[in-house]
């Protein structure tokens, strides 16, 4: 038993590693720039004169500048970190011209020398060709598109010190265009992206928030609370009143009771939880229907004071709790009824039973001593694999009824491009599901002498 529950736990670290691995490449494949998310989070606009100046501040800051992972493989002419080019317009132009099939060498040498024209661009003499020349310089990037502005600098700027480079990189670039190309490994080490942002996450860093600035594990610890408690709290719920139906329905197999609540569930269980949610919001929060229907208070209507506890805010916000967990509940009850229904049919064709039976024994004793211990251990198994559907259930729930959860939060940071958020949310649901199915596992072994006779 031990042994097992050491294997099990050894294999939490590989686990968490692969769900790491795969979130930040999620997030690095996501189009944007966190730099200049951060800077329009600032309130500087892209067209303002210090965007440029606080973009390279955030981007150095943000670490961007490093490569993504351990190890890259790219074709030979391409760089072995595009990212280690700080400006945007540049770093954008690189990609463009690599798709070109253009060597990073040559490139280099033509940014260079198209730097010193955009510069001069002011100074030279206002005429048609240098307007045209002035378009075609920042959008050349395609092979054709080049030699234009190639012909255009040698016909109508021969004798420029300035165009000059200009038309000599690009000949040496159309000259020198990859046209075989082969992958290369390049091996990054410990100074990249992810190994930065794995190692504080190991320390309980998470980063800090791009909105606000906060820390990331102090905001998700405040909305894991409320997370916690909704869906600790439909399980519960779910469970007091499955447990009975399901048993009820089972022993009475096929009679009133059976049919009566297959119905009633297999209804709630085919209703979407976001439709669900809407429905009561529209006829059980307004008196638009009716004074009578007008029950509960209105969602979203949160405030929640600076230093005020959760049992406090709980308490005053009791009551927009309650629909909530019905929207949760609703799918749940449907699930654990009826695995408990054919768990007690199938305890009833047992030789144990029957014997029970035989005995004389009241339906009461039998359901309550001979059923329910049998059809205990699959429960335990079944709300272990519900925990982290009712965590993901919450996530929806809590952004239609404003809870202050990690459902909330997440969709706040997703929209607003947070992702360090996003990320810290994701590693914390993935560990506590992990761990939810692994105390599942040593439990079942704790309590059926089967599987624990089979593990020694």
């Amino acid at each position: 038993m031990l042994k097992y529950a050491a294997i099990r736990c050894a294999l939490l670290l590989p686990s968490l590693c692969i769900i790491a691995v795969l979130a930040f490449a999620l997030s690095q494949a996501i189009p944007g720039d966190q730099a200049e998310a951060l800077m329009i989070q600032q309130g500087i606009s892209p067209d303002s004169k210090r965007a440029e100046a606080e973009y390279l501040r955030n981007y150095k800051s943000l670490g961007l500048e490093n490569p993504i992972f351990y190890f890259s493989v790219s074709p030979q002419y391409y760089p072995t970190n595009i990212h280690s080019i700080i400006s945007r317009e540049e770093r954008q132009l690189t990609r463009e011209l690599l798709k070109s099939h253009f060597s990073f060498q040559k490139i280099s040498a033509y940014l260079s020398a198209r730097n010193l024209l955009v510069d001069s661009l002011p100074t030279l003499s206002e005429s048609a060709g240098t307007e045209l020349l002035k378009k075609r310089v920042f959008y050349a990037v395609h092979p054709d598109s080049l030699r234009l502005l190639q012909q255009q600098i040698r016909t109508k700027f021969t004798h420029s010190r300035i165009t000059s480079p200009v038309a000599d990189a690009i000949s040496d670039m159309l000259e020198h265009r990859q046209n075989v190309y082969y992958p290369v490994l390049h091996w990054h080490g410990t100074s990249c992206r992810f190994h930065l942002w794995i190692s504080h996450l190991a320390r309980g860093d998470a980063g800090s928030s791009l909105r606000d600035g906060l820390p990331v594990h102090e905001k998700v610890g405040k909305a894991f609370v409320w997370t916690l408690f909704l869906a600790f709290t439909s399980l519960f719920v779910s469970l007091c009143i499955s447990v009975p139906s399901g048993v009820l329905a089972g022993y009475y197999h096929r009679k009133a009771w059976d049919k009566v609540s297959h119905i009633v569930w297999m209804i709630l269980y085919s209703m979407p939880v976001f439709w669900l949610a809407s429905l009561l919001i529209v006829y059980f929060t307004s008196d638009q229907y009716g004074s009578w229907l007008h029950i509960f208070p209105l969602p979203g209507d949160w405030y929640i004071a600076s230093g005020e506890s959760f049992l406090t805010t709980m308490s005053n916000y009791a009551g927009q709790m309650i629909l909530p967990v019905l929207c949760l509940v609703a799918n749940d009850i449907a699930v654990l009824s009826r695995m408990i229904r054919n768990n007690t049919i199938a305890v009833k064709s047992k030789l144990y039973f029957l014997t029970a039976l035989a005995s004389g024994q009241s339906d009461r004793v039998l359901m309550q001593y001979t059923i329910f211990p049998q059809v205990l251990l699959p429960i335990l198994t079944t709300m272990a694999a519900r925990l982290p559907s009712a965590l993901a259930g919450a996530l929806i729930v809590e952004v239609i009824f404003g809870i202050p959860g990690m459902g909330r939060l997440m969709y706040q940071s997703i929209t607003g491009a947070d992702w360090p958020v996003v990320l810290g949310i994701l590693m914390v649901m993935s560990l506590i599901s992990m761990l939810v199915m692994l105390l599942t596992d040593l439990l079942n072994a704790f309590v059926n002498p089967k599987i624990r006779k089979a593990l020694t």
